[in-house]
């Protein structure tokens, strides 16, 4: 008779240690696999809530992509001139502080 009161599924029987051992290197790798899933996993999820500012979209308007900020570091190098960059400025829909 057998003395796993348990059948199937609960605990593995005295064959099962005697087979895999106490640490089988088959049981780490699945268990760093379900590790490694569960990390892209959570990243995956994180990516999808967070805004498209950390997507490295940035908000319109605001950052390298901002026609006002490449207009006025165009004028920062010395590419355009002032009335050039004013003009464009103006053309933009942007008003130019008194200090530019």
């Amino acid at each position: 008779m057998d003395n796993n009161p348990h059948r199937p599924g609960f605990f593995p029987g005295p064959a099962f240690q005697e087979h895999h051992g106490p640490g089988s290197t088959l049981g780490w790798v699945i268990f760093a696999l379900q590790l490694l899933m569960l990390a892209g996993l959570a990243v995956l999820i994180a990516r999808a809530f967070m805004g498209p500012r950390f997507r490295g979209k940035g908000r319109p308007g605001h950052g390298p992509g901002d026609p006002f900020e490449i207009a006025r570091i165009r004028y920062a190098r010395g590419e355009v001139s002032r009335e050039q960059y004013l003009e464009i400025v103006g053309d933009l829909g942007g008003a130019v502080s008194p200090g530019s």
